[in-house]
């Protein structure tokens, strides 16, 4: 690979993924866990699922940042790696050394990856409290109200004043969650807010009301 300056290198891995990611769903194609991660080298061992060659673009954001935090700029401690490498190196992508306990969003894009890669290193015990399916608003209950925010969600608003915490991640003991699936494809959404609707009119038949009202323990990422 040509040697550009950090900089420049910088900007353009940035642009990379931030196009693609504005442009394309995401794919569930890089895992990691904590085993993963040495606090004491700062290196962490990336699994992609991808053979092909070709230069790659990874982007990790620090604890509690994700993709969205850049609409208005880089906050500071946003972005704690980015680079681009022909092929990430079996012994591991450079991150700072010690991270604290938390969830990293990562996201990887670049040749041979039509739909870019994302995944969550989630680092320390989870420490988690119940979460009820479905409610995104917040108020303790799975409803009407939460499938309004899912629709607002869905129409592509982002402010947290209409949508509630619908789309975040939620770390579970078992992976990921996505507050205000309950439909269970991955995606909080208007299929979802119909379920909720048919909960809050007083169904109880999975096939129509999903998991709407159960509960879980985890945690919510911002």
């Amino acid at each position: 690979m040509k040697k550009f300056t950090k900089l420049f290198l910088s900007c353009t891995a940035m642009a990379v993924v931030t196009a693609a990611v504005a442009s394309s769903a995401m794919a569930e194609g890089v895992t990691v866990s904590k085993d993963d991660y040495n606090a004491e080298t700062g290196k962490l061992v990336l699994h992609v699922d991808s053979t092909a060659e070709g230069q790659k673009t990874l982007l990790v954001f620090g604890n509690g940042f994700d993709m969205t935090d850049l609409t208005d700029g880089i906050p500071e401690g946003a972005v704690i790696a980015i680079d681009q490498v022909a092929e990430f190196a079996a012994d591991g992508v450079q991150l700072p050394k010690n991270l604290a306990d938390g969830t990293y969003k990562v996201y990887v894009g670049g040749e041979g990856i039509a739909t870019p890669y994302k995944t969550t290193l989630t680092l320390g015990e989870i420490v988690g409290g119940k979460i009820i399916v479905g409610d995104v608003d917040d108020d303790g209950e799975a409803g009407a109200m939460d499938a309004t925010c899912l629709l607002y969600a869905d129409a592509g608003y982002t402010a947290e004043s209409l949508i509630g915490n619908a789309g975040k991640t939620i770390t579970t003991e078992n992976g990921n969650a996505v507050a205000g699936d309950v439909d269970d494809d991955g995606e909080a959404g208007a299929m979802d807010a119909t379920c909720l609707l048919y909960a809050d009119a007083g169904y109880t038949a999975e096939n129509l009301i999903g998991n709407a009202g159960k509960e879980i323990m985890g945690t919510m990422n911002n």
